[in-house]
């Protein structure tokens, strides 16, 4: 409560633009504690992040979001052609409520 009272919410997706992977994954935890409609376009491309801490920690982020339009849409990109080892997980995550 004390995160998202203080801004976390809405400083999650600014961070994620960040330079430095360790304010990345800080931006990637802040979303998976903190799921928001907002998030799901800030997680995309830290799903492929070059640091490999950072891009797991946003795909679990990624799972814990509000199941919106936008984050079926995400999913079903991962599943119809994103990273290989991705891609099963997707499609499983669809089919959940």
């Amino acid at each position: 409560r004390e995160m998202a009272a203080q801004g976390g919410v809405e400083a999650a997706p600014r961070l994620a633009r960040s330079d430095d992977p360790a304010v990345r994954l800080a931006a990637a935890r802040l979303m998976h504690l903190l799921p928001d409609e907002r998030h799901v376009a800030a997680l995309e491309p830290l799903i492929a992040d070059p640091d490999p801490d950072v891009a797991a920690l946003a795909w679990r982020a990624l799972r814990n979001q509000r199941r919106t339009p936008e984050w079926r849409a995400l999913v079903q990109r991962i599943a119809d052609g994103g990273p290989e080892e991705r891609r099963a997980a997707a499609a499983n995550w669809l089919t959940e409520n």
